[in-house]
């Protein structure tokens, strides 16, 4: 397992007790929600940012300035998830995966590794070829076996 895995674990568990620990306190009545609605958009809009940006600025156009039940506190915990988990999950990485270091391949060490790999690549391809033998039994050479064998077959 890597970091970036350990990383996007800790941030579902995260989410995922924020909205447990809200949901349980809404189940107390309104001001707490209200309560926990607020601590929980800090929680959350911190945990997507800056994907949850535009959450925020879309919540008074759909609703969600205050919490004020259950069923708020886990639409609004829903958005920010989602604006999280496509930013985190997806768009991230994407960003990243393509992204190198640049080099103009001065590094001596690597010019090595690069020049004894094809070093290896030649030898390799000289143990692959056939050997032609330079001279037969009867003493000829490769040039003559084939005059020979070619005034043979005219005949």
């Amino acid at each position: 397992m890597g970091w970036g895995f350990c990383l996007k674990a800790i941030w579902m568990l995260v989410t995922v007790s924020v909205l447990q620990i809200g949901l349980g306190t809404c189940v107390a009545g309104e001001s707490p929600c209200i309560q926990a609605g607020v601590t929980m958009e800090g929680f959350m809009f911190a945990l997507a940012f800056p994907s949850s940006y535009v959450l925020l600025v879309l919540s008074p156009f759909v609703g969600w300035e205050n919490v004020h039940s259950m069923t708020d506190y886990a639409w609004l915990w829903l958005g920010a998830f989602v604006a999280g988990y496509v930013q985190w999950f997806f768009l991230v990485p994407k960003l990243f995966e393509a992204q190198g270091i640049t080099s103009l391949g001065l590094n001596s060490k690597a010019r090595l590794q690069r020049d004894v790999s094809r070093r290896r690549k030649r030898r390799s391809r000289r143990h692959t070829s056939h050997e032609i033998k330079s001279f037969d039994a009867d003493g000829r050479t490769p040039v003559e076996r084939v005059f020979r064998t070619g005034d043979r077959n005219r005949s």
